[in-house]
């Protein structure tokens, strides 16, 4: 087992002899949506890969939890609901791409760092979603996945050296074609948990201590959908967002770099709400650790 499965495993509170993803199928029946367990017994093995587009289930194709990386527990409906009616009141109107006869408008509510996302059909709220703002990188899509729904999507490819999975947030603007091949996404992660690294060195397989302070990189988190991960990182800057109920940090933050080179890394943004933080306040060159949800804005 390599260093980066040992520590990610240890992120998650596996052990050196769990099963691979490909042995330890998830609990498709479980009914919990993706991100309900808090750092997961049971994470894949294998790092920088994206989980198979396919394997998402109709069970996972929905934003509860994705609302609550960005909203306080109490009252999350609530907020919800008002978010969505303000939203679509006075957001920003964006023409999507007719579905089976009916007209698909997207609205992007106020907010800067961290934004709500309404899509109606024929003026029928049919989804929304937290929007996060992202960090440009190129990217290669090669799979895709439509959600019943057939206005949001998962889409996954290549970035740079590493396989990804993430949810589209424009998916519902374009046909599907245009997800297709070399283009560029902004990418950017919101925490379900997350909190400060209490660790620097972890003991090797030949039983020697190894120093992982600098260590960043992510894997797929098999409890949850095709686009959320468990992601060690370090954090290089820190943006306070108060936004009506939306409170926390937008961090930026490298998702991985090459194995075995000092760089380019690939960062991102990764949003993390006060109620998920508690009472640890992230600073810059804090090791930090969690599972999170990865969305993409193609462009």
């Amino acid at each position: 087992m390599n260093l980066i499965t040992r520590l990610l495993n240890r992120i998650t509170g596996g052990s050196d002899d769990e099963q691979s993803a490909a042995e330890t199928p998830a609990d498709e029946d479980s009914g919990q949506p993706n991100g309900s367990e808090r750092r997961p017994a049971d994470p894949p093995t294998e790092p920088m890969g994206a989980s198979p587009v396919a394997d998402g289930t109709v069970t996972m194709q929905s934003h509860g939890s994705h609302w609550d990386t960005v909203l306080p527990d109490d009252g999350t409906g609530t907020n919800i609901d008002d978010l969505v009616f303000q939203t679509v009141k006075e957001g920003e109107p964006v023409e999507g791409v007719t579905h089976e006869d009916q007209n698909v408008t997207g609205y992007i509510g106020d907010g800067e760092e961290v934004k709500p996302m309404v899509v109606t059909l024929d003026s029928q709220v049919a989804t929304a979603y937290p929007r996060i703002e992202g960090v440009t990188h190129e990217f290669s899509a090669t799979q895709l996945n439509e959600w019943n729904i057939g206005i949001e999507a998962w889409i996954g490819g290549d970035l740079g050296p590493a396989g990804v999975t993430a949810f589209a947030t424009n998916y519902f603007e374009h046909p599907p074609e245009h997800f297709g091949g070399d283009c560029s996404v902004s990418l950017a992660l919101s925490a379900y948990d997350f909190g400060e690294s209490d660790y620097d060195t972890i003991v090797g397989e030949d039983g020697e201590e190894l120093d992982v302070s600098d260590f960043v990189g992510f894997r797929p988190w098999e409890r949850g959908a095709p686009d959320d991960y468990v992601v060690r990182t370090k954090v290089k800057e820190t943006t306070r967002v108060e936004h009506g109920p939306i409170q926390g940090y937008l961090l930026r933050v490298p998702l991985f770099r090459p194995e075995g080179e000092a760089g380019p890394e690939f960062d991102v943004n990764l949003f993390v709400a006060d109620h998920v933080a508690g009472e640890y306040e992230p600073n810059v060159g804090d090791s930090v650790e969690g599972a999170c949800w990865l969305q993409a804005e193609f462009n």
